[in-house]
């Protein structure tokens, strides 16, 4: 629980303009990875490839490696700082195989946190609307937990690019 308390805390206070679908976001990539990109790897690394071609800069500086999860084994590896440093996508993109061959979360792990964070919000503990939360969860157990993008807001305001990669994997291959 305070792993969970923590892990909000710490995003919102990095960008305080994150709504509750960014939230639901960051705790679905902290659980089950970035499964959904991967279901056409060649596709993905396409993606990847032209993302890493096409990054404008961004606003605020960004941390190479950033902890999503209470376990601290799931990283966003931000892609300006990677593209910067003059990184390899190929190695990056073996990372992002890795981690989805090693994740053996589950759907029902996600789901668990999900109704935690929310038993949080209804306390007062975690700082969110509740009266949204409940709607957006409506919303979201109809469409079966689904993967989702970052809210407009967060989008125009953060400009996210970045892969979710176990922290182990991405450590063994670039150091």
């Amino acid at each position: 629980m305070e792993e969970l308390i923590g892990l909000i805390k710490n995003h919102k206070d990095m960008r305080p303009l994150m709504e509750i679908q960014d939230v639901y976001k960051l705790l679905f990539q902290s659980i089950l990875g970035l499964g959904h990109l991967l279901v056409n790897p060649e596709g993905a690394k396409k993606f990847l490839l032209e993302e890493l071609n096409t990054l404008s800069k961004n606003k605020f500086q960004e941390a190479l490696i950033e902890d999503i999860s209470m376990r601290n084994d799931m990283v966003r590896i931000n892609l300006r700082p990677f593209s910067e440093r003059g990184m390899s996508p190929e190695m990056l993109f073996r990372a992002m195989l890795l981690t989805e061959n090693a994740n053996t979360s589950t759907v029902k792990d996600f789901i668990e946190t999900w109704t935690l964070l929310i038993e949080l919000v209804e306390n007062g503990i975690i700082n969110l609307n509740i009266i949204d939360l409940k709607r957006f969860n409506e919303k979201i157990i109809e469409m079966n937990y689904p993967v989702i993008h970052h809210s407009i807001i967060y989008n125009v305001n953060y400009q996210p690019a970045y892969r979710i990669i176990d922290r182990r994997i991405f450590e063994e291959i670039f150091n």
